[in-house]
Parts: structure tokens; sequence; C-alpha cells
């Protein structure tokens, strides 16, 4: 049985109680005394190693230690003091061994934490540090709250599972009178209202805890976004409002997407931080995917997403330059190429409002320029995601290879919208690739 040991109070302590009772609160008291005693000892020794190098490999088993109790025994006492070494350690911007076990000992918690109390803990803490450091921590110190267990991605679970009891034979089953039957199933009708009133409060309190949790998560998300321009943190910052967008309330979108905005418009001054391309075009691809994850499934909605869909367009042909959109470092989610496909979906496929036939058209013929530029396996997936443009746009997208541009202009060149594309794509060296395109020229229904 996993519970915290309550101390007793005076009226317990002098109240008469049996011998059974006597001996199990002596076991406690013992057991809390020396736990607590080893806890202190365990933050002892890691404080003094602060101040004696010699004592370095002895402070690492320590914090070893401290993490085992805290993913253990998360429940038990003195969860607290636990919470504060691994959280001071968390503090210092230096990656060594201690750090990465305190952070993954915190992840664990995150993962395991089916309550939330222990997690509402943790956060509350984690902030007023990050606070307290002006947001200069490690930016894995921010990552770790993606473990976080947050309301729809910790749903209330009823059970399924039944118990196949055996049946009785004959001669074992207990003889009752109808007067005893119907006590009896009056009892097994009292003692379901009541298992299901616990299980009703467990709930409440679990979504309580979470929704706290909830808060001071985004609240940190966005105190980061305007109080720092560190590019790992703010990359980290964006992925944790991408995974939790879903659970933000709608009175903070604009506040978000108008800090989304300036984020996105200060990579263009020139006199802002030179960085290699790989990682500005990512950095802008997540902020990009954040602004649009904000609105999705939220039905109709009367921000004006202009800005993000112009830049995505703009972005689109040099990332069609780019020779790693399928690599996916081991410590980033999603790779470049990716995250372009959920923002065309977020913009085609699933935005809030239908697309005006004139963005359809020329994202069609944007993407089909980019994938004359890619090599196979990346013009593979761009030659997929025209092909699901014209399956559901079939319509819309009839006047693309008429040569007058069906009176439609490309509004970035001035020139009629055309699909020469396709005939250079018909010279591609990959065989799938012109088979793809054959394919969506014969497709097309003005070709017929």
């Amino acid at each position: 049985m996993r519970y915290r040991i309550r101390p007793l109070s005076e009226t317990e302590k002098t109240a008469k109680v049996s011998k059974e009772v006597q001996q199990l609160r002596n076991f406690e008291e013992s057991l809390l005394s020396n736990y607590k005693a080893y806890i202190a000892s365990l933050i002892k020794v890691i404080k003094t190693s602060r101040k004696d190098d010699r004592l370095a490999s002895l402070s690492l088993v320590a914090i070893t230690c401290v993490t085992s109790l805290l993913t253990n025994v998360p429940h038990f006492n003195f969860r607290t003091d636990l919470l504060k070494v691994i959280v001071s350690e968390l503090s210092r911007r230096t990656v060594s061994e201690a750090f990465t076990k305190s952070r993954e000992a915190l992840e664990t918690l995150f993962n395991e934490d089916e309550n939330g109390n222990a997690s509402l803990e943790a956060v509350s803490m984690l902030s007023k540090m990050i606070k307290s450091r002006n947001y200069r921590v490690h930016p894995t110190v921010i990552s770790s709250l993606l473990h976080l267990r947050l309301l729809s991605e910790l749903g209330v679970k009823a059970s399924t599972d039944s118990v196949d009891k055996p049946k009785l034979s004959k001669k074992d089953r207990v003889f009752r009178t109808k007067k005893e039957r119907k006590r009896l199933k009056e009892q097994k009708k009292v003692e379901k209202d009541m298992a299901e009133a616990d299980a009703q409060v467990s709930t409440e309190e679990r979504e309580r805890l979470q929704s706290e949790t909830l808060k001071i998560v985004f609240s940190l998300y966005f105190r980061t976004l305007k109080e720092t321009k560190e590019d790992a943190m703010l990359s980290v910052v964006l992925d944790g409002i991408a995974k939790f967008a879903r659970l933000i309330n709608a009175e903070f979108f604009g506040d978000l997407l108008e800090v989304l905005r300036e984020i996105l418009e200060g990579w263009d001054d020139e006199d802002a931080p030179h960085k290699p391309r790989r990682t500005r075009l990512r950095d802008e691809l997540v902020c990009l995917n954040t602004a649009f994850t904000l609105l999705a499934n939220q039905g109709e909605s009367r921000i004006d997403l202009s800005f993000f869909i112009d830049r995505f367009y703009d972005l689109l042909l040099e990332i069609s330059l780019s020779p790693i959109l399928l690599v996916k470092p081991s410590n980033e989610e999603r790779s470049l190429i990716e995250l372009v496909v959920r923002i065309v979906d977020a913009i085609l496929f699933n935005p809030p409002t239908a697309p005006p036939p004139a963005r359809i058209l020329l994202f069609y013929k944007r993407l089909l320029t980019c994938a004359l530029h890619m090599e196979e396996k990346e013009a593979a997936t761009f030659m997929k995601l025209i092909q699901r443009i014209g399956r559901r746009f079939e319509k819309k997208i009839e006047g693309m290879w008429d040569t007058e541009g069906a009176g439609l202009g490309d509004s970035k060149t001035g020139r009629g919208i055309r699909g020469w594309e396709l005939a250079l794509l018909g010279k591609y060296y990959n065989s799938n690739i012109r088979q793809a395109g054959g394919k969506i020229w014969r497709s097309d229904p003005g070709t017929a």
C-alpha cells in the first residue's frame, strides 16, 4: 500500500489503542525519523561538495540516491526536500552527470504521476527557479515539461477489465432468505454508489491539480518568449506550446500570436545574430507550426493568420533548396519536411475557415516549383501533397493548366498561373517522380 505517514495529533498520542496499533505507530515513527535523517545527510553531502571538489564523486552518489527516492516513492514524506535538491541541480547551466540524472528523474516523475500532485509541486518550484535565474537555464529544463501528462494526455479512463468469478457448485452455495438477499442487494448498491462517488472526487481533484499545473506551464512559456532571445530556449518553448496548444485558453491566442510575429520579424533584422541556415529554417518552421496549431480544432476564428501564411509561402522556395529536409536529429521531434507537411495541412486541409481558391492555386503551384529543386525523397513527399490537394480541391484547380491563367494571377510575380513545372518533372532523373508528374497531368479535368 502506498501512503504518506501522517503525524499524530496530541489527542491521538494520548488515546488508548490496541497493541497492534501501537506497534505500527512505533514502526512508522522510527521509519520517518530515520528517513528524514537519511535525506538530511544526502543534502549535507551535496551542499558540502560545492565548496570541496574532493567530494564530487560522493556528491554524485548522493544525487543518485535522491533521484532514486523521488522516482520510486514520490508519494512518501519529504518529497519537497527531494525536489529542492533536483531543482537546485537543474538551475546550473553546465550539463553534468548530476544535472542529467536530475532532469531524467523529473521527466520520470512527470511520466508516471497519475494524480498530478507531485507534478504540480515540481512545476511550481521549477517556475520559481527559472524566473529567479532570469530565464537563463539550460533548454532541456524547459523541454522536460513536455513529459507532463496534462488533461487530454491523461483523460479519465474507465476500466473495462472484468474478473471472471468461478461459479459455485450447489453444495457450496449459502442459503439466504428472501429478506437477506434483498438486504445484500441493497448493500452492494450502496457500495457501488460510494465507489463511484470516490472515483468522481478523485477525477475532479486530478483535473483541478492538472489545471493548476497547466496555468503555471503556460505562464512560464509566455514569460520565457517575452524575456529571452536565446534561440535554443525559443525552440523548446515553441515545441511545448505546439504540443499543449489545444489546452490553451482562447483569450491568450491574440497575445501569443503577436509574440510569435515579433519573433519572426526579429529574424529579418539586419542586426540579428547570424545562425546556421538549417537552424534558422527549423526555428521559423517551428514558430509557424505553433501559430497554426494554436487555432487547430478551434472552429471558426476571426484571428487573421495572413502574415503567417505569407511567411510560409515565401519560405517554401528556400526550404526546397535545403539538402537536409529529412534529417531528424535525436534531440528534435520532427524533421523539417514533417513540419512543412503539418503546416500545409493546417493552411489548406484543416483551417478554421475554408481557404480561398486563390490561396489553393498559389500553394499548388509553389509546391510544384519546389519539387523541381528537391532530391527524390523530398520531392516524393511534395508530390504526394500536390496529389492530395488535387483530389481535395479538384474543382478549384481546373484552371491550373489554362495557358491564359483563367483570369488568375500570381500575386507574387504578376504572371498567369500555369503548370509548366510538370513538363520539367517529366524529365526528372527518378522514374517515380516522373510517373507521379504524369499522373497529376492526366488526372486534371482541364487536360481531358
